[in-house]
């Protein structure tokens, strides 16, 4: 293939040239390449992203993490974090604990969410021998609020919870951040 010095083209030619040359490129391709030629790059794609009326600005992808946990943030609005939450005693039959969003309150509760988590086995921390973690339901969660989500384990009756039972569970969440 030929070089073209379009430096020495007209301004009708360089349209003219493009025109061709973006004929040939499948919309996909065309799409990546325009990102290309709208400032993305290998400096600046990782940056942080924004939207301003629906539409996405700023980066493509931005990750980061904090106290809460890590997230990554999609320039199409998908939002996915991950950390811990630290379980405590409310009765006999549950324990509970809050799930502050990593990040920021970016996660749009309004909008289709999934939230789960799995309990940290080796952080279990049985106050009474006769609580097993095989006897806990699965993690079930509460009020699910801007910024923060309330996880709860149920003991299936077979035994109860003591006081000084504690375990931390692992939790993971996907969603938007911008509709």
């Amino acid at each position: 293939m030929a070089e073209i010095e379009l430096s020495t083209e007209t301004a009708a030619n360089r349209t003219a040239i493009l025109e061709d040359f973006f004929a040939g490129l499948s919309e996909a391709q065309q799409e990546t390449l325009m990102g290309l030629l709208n400032g993305w790059n290998k400096t600046n794609a990782l940056d942080s992203v924004t939207e301003s009326a629906g539409v996405p600005t700023g980066g493509i992808l931005e990750s980061g993490s904090d106290a809460n946990g890590d997230w990554i943030k999609f320039m199409d609005g998908t939002l996915i974090i991950h950390g811990t939450v630290d379980l405590t005693y409310v009765n006999t039959t549950k324990m509970t604990g809050t799930w502050t969003y990593p990040g920021s309150d970016d996660f749009d509760v309004a909008g289709d969410i999934f939230l789960s988590g799995t309990i940290n086995v080796s952080t279990f921390n049985a106050g009474v021998a006769t609580v097993t973690i095989g006897s806990c339901s699965p993690i079930a969660w509460g009020t699910i609020a801007v910024g923060s989500a309330i996880a709860q384990i149920f003991q299936d009756g077979a035994s109860t919870f003591d006081a000084l039972d504690a375990f931390e569970i692992r939790t993971f969440g996907i969603g938007r951040w911008f509709a």
